[in-house]
């Protein structure tokens, strides 16, 4: 099927992830003229969660990689396949979740070698911003004594240059969630399942 220019009707933002002052931000790099169609499949873009709504798009051919995203109608779209159009290599066709990033940030102490002692010694703490994607896993409900407790579990999806730790609290919608396993093998994304507990 021949792709028209006068097809390429909507108007995507480029985003690349950046270092800022206080952590990583998504910043638009420039935009392009896309063909964009939504479809009923789900996205697997985590390897362990849920899916999510999926946006294909059809648009020329230009420097593009999985480590970048894109914005449609202020939605954001995570990146899961580019290949060339196979009926007209001058175009890429080009897969993406629809997901909502959040704002998350992990505390981290900063220590330095005390040069007398040679012990360690913290010397500030440092709030790291990043933007991440979630998913659900599951939620379960544990009987307790005394009280019933509610344990969520979500999936955190971040782009390959947030690297997170066993054991460390993300804050992100106003709570603090434990990251209870990381699974990083993935050259574009790294995932975390991440933990909170709650009385129910």
């Amino acid at each position: 099927m021949a792709i028209r220019a006068g097809e390429l009707r909507e108007r995507v933002e480029v985003l690349t992830l950046v270092q800022t002052e206080t952590g990583y931000a998504w910043q638009a790099e420039g935009s392009l003229w896309a063909k964009a169609e939504k479809t009923s499949a789900k996205n697997l873009f985590s390897s362990i969660g849920l899916g999510a709504p999926t946006v294909r798009f059809v648009l020329r051919a230009r420097p593009l990689t999985l480590h970048q995203a894109l914005r449609l109608r202020g939605q954001h779209c995570f990146l899961t396949e580019i290949a060339p159009l196979p009926e007209n290599r001058l175009y890429l066709a080009v897969t993406a979740a629809v997901t909502q990033p959040v704002e998350c940030f992990v505390q981290r102490r900063i220590l330095e070698r005390d040069p007398v002692l040679l012990r360690p010694k913290l010397i500030d703490e440092q709030k790291i911003h990043f933007p991440a994607s979630f998913t659900e896993k599951y939620v379960k409900l544990a009987a307790g004594t005394p009280n019933d407790v509610s344990e969520q579990c979500y999936v955190l999806i971040t782009p390959k240059r947030i690297a997170l730790h066993v054991g460390e609290l993300v804050g992100m919608q106003d709570a603090m969630w434990r990251v209870q396993a990381a699974h990083v093998l993935d050259e574009y994304k790294n995932e975390y399942e991440i933990i909170r507990k709650e009385d129910a």
